[in-house]
């Protein structure tokens, strides 16, 4: 890496740090640029180029955008002959993409090296961070028993710590947020609701008030509390969430979250109006990236819609609800078949064509093919190429 493309990582690093993602995305994007121009694609440091840049993509939750540069960094790493420990961030770092993407099955065996790798090596904090993000995957895919036990071991690896280890409170931080969400998962929102408080205190304490990490706890907060009905309380915590966001980070994923808890609380106030303000600005941010949460909107979009009798808008955002149901990997898309894993308990398995629908037997994929399938999987594969054209210049060869 020379100069140049030096400088301008380190300017991308700085603006990371103080939670500017747009500005970082160009410091990163300069970087990158040049060091294609310069001949460099085949360094280590190209790779880690890349990574800063699918870094930053994440945080403005263009994930697709994110996923490519990772993917072509890890490749990078390989073919550099990159120490194995920088081959298993970047494993983690392409997990954590195709998990947000929904691609569960997919991320478990990056992870799955990747703790291998850093359990060996004693490097507990690391080894804590990829069995929590295991524990997260198993609960998506309701894998009690899974989660459970990669959250224990998760919980063992910090335990065995040194005191003052790098990374080790945040770790800590990621494990209670960890355990709100599967006590979240499970109806025990009080619960929940402590170990988010914490991460809200480490948060402030790290980041100070006004970093968009803030704003993410901030925001499981607000969420949580409008399970318990405390509107108040959590509009005033998606509000501070949406402030943060508006000034720190636009179209990031917690702006896109904080919007849609403000429009949950207005909701639940039967503020009908002012709920498909915020759900309505929140919209493009989630379907640029078909994130996870998009189909919770859309079903809360029909709702308000409903409410004040806009029938045609709320048929339109309850089929679009559905239709990313369906399509969700946490369970089996056949028709009347909920399992979240094949009968063994192995992940559920896709499909070879879409690579995004999921099945938990043959039998249940092959009534779903005669059914509706086999009319929607070329529209999948067709959306999937023009979902990666836009991220063509990424990828290898560009």
């Amino acid at each position: 890496m020379d100069r140049t493309a030096e400088q301008s990582y380190v300017l991308g690093d700085a603006a990371f740090s103080k939670g500017d993602y747009i500005a970082a995305r160009t410091h990163y994007s300069t970087c990158f640029t040049h060091m294609e121009r310069t001949g460099e694609v085949a360094t280590e440091a190209f790779g880690h180029a890349l990574m800063a840049l699918g870094k930053v993509q994440s945080k403005l939750n263009s994930h697709a955008e994110a996923l490519a540069c990772v993917e072509r960094a890890l490749s990078v790493f390989r073919a550099a002959g990159a120490p194995s420990k920088t081959v298993a961030l970047a494993e983690m770092s392409m997990a954590d993409e195709l998990g947000t993407l929904g691609r569960f099955s997919e991320s478990l065996p990056h992870l799955d090296a990747a703790q291998s790798f850093f359990v060996e090596a004693g490097e507990h904090v690391v080894a804590a961070t990829a069995l929590m993000q295991m524990a997260q995957v198993y609960n998506m895919q309701r894998l009690q028993d899974k989660f459970e036990h990669s959250l224990a071991l998760a919980e063992a690896q910090l335990r065995v710590a040194p005191r003052g280890a790098e990374g080790l409170d945040s770790a800590w931080s990621n494990y209670w947020k960890t355990k709100g969400s599967s006590f979240a998962s499970s109806g025990r929102f009080d619960e929940a609701l402590q170990f988010y408080t914490k991460c809200l205190e480490f948060a402030e304490t790290r980041s100070g008030k006004y970093h968009p990490d803030v704003a993410n706890k901030l925001n499981d907060i607000a969420l949580t509390e409008i399970r318990l009905c405390r509107l108040d309380s959590a509009l005033t915590h998606a509000q501070r969430a949406l402030d943060i966001c508006d000034r720190s980070a636009p179209g990031s994923h917690e702006h896109a979250i904080s919007l849609f808890a403000l429009g949950k609380v207005y909701s639940a106030k039967q503020q009908w109006k002012l709920a498909l303000k915020y759900f309505e600005r929140s919209l493009p941010m989630m379907r640029s990236t078909g994130h996870l949460d998009l189909d919770d909107l859309l079903s809360a979009m029909s709702k308000a819609h409903a409410a004040l009798g806009y029938e045609k808008e709320a048929a339109e955002a309850g089929a679009g609800s559905l239709a990313l149901k369906r399509r969700s990997q946490v369970s089996c898309a056949a028709a009347g078949c909920n399992n979240g894993a094949q009968p063994d308990g192995t992940p559920l398995f896709m499909c070879s064509g879409c690579r995004c629908t999921h099945y938990c037997t043959r039998e249940c994929q092959k009534a779903d093919w005669k059914a509706t399938h086999k009319a929607e999987c070329k529209e999948l594969q067709a959306k999937a190429a023009a979902a990666a054209g836009e991220a063509g210049i990424l990828k290898e060869g560009r």
